[in-house]
């Protein structure tokens, strides 16, 4: 079966999960040194950059409509 959109997980986790990372690496990772010398701005720029989730965006210029029968659960399959 091809991948589906959005089939797997859920939206909230994936920010949480995505969060922690960011609080690790701020908590475990980052050099006392770097801390001291790079600038509040510029790290905020560098987490910013490191951890954002960019929204999708769907092209609907390009959408093309398939339809047809569904062998998964009792309905109709739209493809595009």
């Amino acid at each position: 079966m091809a991948d589906l959109l959005f089939s797997e997980g859920h939206l909230g986790s994936a920010l949480r999960a995505q969060e922690q990372k960011m609080r690790d690496e701020i908590n475990n990772s980052l050099d006392e040194n770097r801390i001291l010398n790079t600038s509040e701005e510029d790290l905020c720029n560098y987490f910013v950059e490191k951890y954002k989730v960019v929204a999708l965006q769907i092209d609907e210029s390009q959408i093309q409509m398939d339809y047809g029968d569904t062998h998964y659960v009792t309905g109709t399959r739209f493809k595009f």
